[in-house]
């Protein structure tokens, strides 16, 4: 039978009106996802945002079904210093702290990034701005002092004083978030420089003009500072057969390629995997991208996965919808553990009721991920958990 959906007001009046397991009944029920992946040697993940409360029956089923959590905005630079100088770190101790109780890890997300997530102040002159164009919107304001003169200073500034904080705790480092930008009609082809990089704020101050290192100096930093963490650039977008996707997954493959040659301390790829089943997955790129990075000594990490179910046929039933959200995810991490040196699968966000996208996709998006906002398991849950039983 089709679902009618219900309106956004009639969705959440009713997801208020849900019995909600309690914490013991979450805690009693097999983790079979953090099984499955542990015999792999694989770490399961969720987004977690302590930025706002976070109810505890959402901490209980991350606590059983994940071996890590990544800050959804609490590490965030926009977040921790909104002016120079006011760092608050509330939202992040809270994150650190749960992880801690639960024997969880941490990543950090994020430290360089070149598409958002940066306080009004590591913006560059609004003066400076080259068009009116919206596409510039991320890089410049008039609150906006970034210069080639004090990016170093303010960064690392900002590296140490979350190594003093939190010492060298973290799994994962998204030293370098977004970074690449494939041509198109949604942009103007001067913000892309010719080795793909978005010709961003931190392209202009440190050094992108001469060329693919100029990130190597974030990362060598963080080296220095968190030893024992995985160093990763974090990219979206690459999945797919479109040609924005290859052209994307083109450049990134470049940098890496060029990064271990140069002896840059990186010790893997990001994959967001912000999946559609509207695009269609381009599983034979997918696999010989994930066979190359493994040849370079990389990991492959898949860090903030859901899929987005938009876009299917009118009269596509709740059930078909919610059964290829589930196979495309196990597709892909299918493809990437048996093809590359998988590490992490984080989704971003593990319930619908916390999910990112659900919040932004509307209706037909309201089940991107494992479970729904009342806990219940969706088939995307048994999929992953079959391919990655499958393989252990």
């Amino acid at each position: 039978m089709q679902r009618i959906y219900p309106t956004r007001r009639q969705a959440v009046a009713a997801l208020s009106a849900l019995p909600l397991l309690s914490r013991a009944a979450l805690a009693a029920a097999e983790s079979r996802l953090k099984e499955a992946a542990q015999r792999l040697d694989i770490r399961t993940g969720s987004a977690v945002n302590f930025v706002n409360p976070v109810e505890d029956d959402y901490l209980a089923l991350i606590a059983r079904e994940c071996a890590m959590v990544s800050p959804e905005n609490a590490g965030k630079w926009k977040w921790i210093e909104p002016t120079p100088g006011n760092r608050r770190w509330g939202a992040m101790d809270r994150t650190v702290d749960f992880a801690r109780r639960n024997g969880l890890k941490t990543n950090w997300h994020t430290l360089m990034w070149q598409n958002g997530g940066m306080p009004e102040f590591m913006l560059l002159p609004e003066v400076d701005r080259p068009s009116d164009h919206p596409a510039y919107d991320a890089y410049y304001s008039p609150d906006g002092t970034l210069s080639v003169a004090n990016y170093w200073p303010r960064y690392r500034d900002f590296t140490s004083a979350i190594a003093e904080r939190y010492k060298d705790i973290f799994y994962r480092i998204d030293v370098a978030n977004e970074p690449f930008l494939p041509h198109g009609s949604y942009t103007p082809d001067d913000l892309i420089d010719g080795n793909g990089f978005r010709k961003g704020n931190w392209w202009h101050v440190a050094g992108g003009s001469s060329g693919p290192a100029w990130m190597d100096r974030f990362f060598e930093d963080a080296r220095r500072q968190f030893p024992t963490a995985k160093l990763v650039v974090n990219e979206f977008g690459v999945e797919a057969v479109h040609s924005q996707e290859r052209e994307k997954r083109g450049y990134l493959l470049d940098w890496l390629e060029g990064a271990v040659m140069r002896g840059c301390p990186i010790d893997g790829v990001g994959l967001q995997s912000h999946l559609s089943v509207r695009n269609n997955y381009d599983e034979a790129s997918m696999a010989a991208f994930a066979r190359r990075v493994k040849e370079l000594g990389l990991s492959i990490f898949i860090t903030e996965l859901d899929v987005d179910t938009r876009g299917l046929p009118d009269g596509t039933g709740t059930a078909e919808r919610d059964r290829l959200a589930g196979d495309l995810a196990a597709r892909h991490v299918r493809t990437m553990l048996e093809n590359g040196d998988l590490k992490e699968i984080t989704w971003w966000g593990i319930s619908s009721g916390s999910s990112f996208l659900a919040k932004r996709g509307g209706e037909e998006a309201l089940e991107p991920t494992l479970f729904d906002a009342a806990f219940n398991p969706m088939p995307m849950y048994n999929a992953v958990c079959q391919v990655l039983e499958a393989a252990a």
